[in-house]
C-alpha cells in the first residue's frame, strides 16, 4: 500500500512539474508578444 502510494505521489510531482513548466513558457511567450505589440508601436 505504501509503495503505491509513494509511486503516485511521484506521479502528480511529475505531472505537476510539467504542467508549471507549460505554463512559464506560455507566461513568458505572452510576455514576448507584448513587448513585441510595445516595440511596434513605439516605432509608429
Amino acid at each position: 500500500m505504501a509503495k503505491k502510494f509513494k509511486r503516485s505521489i511521484k506521479k502528480r510531482v511529475k505531472r505537476f512539474k510539467k504542467t508549471s513548466v507549460t505554463q512559464a513558457k506560455s507566461l513568458s511567450r505572452l510576455e514576448g508578444d507584448v513587448n513585441l505589440i510595445g516595440r511596434q508601436r513605439s516605432f509608429e
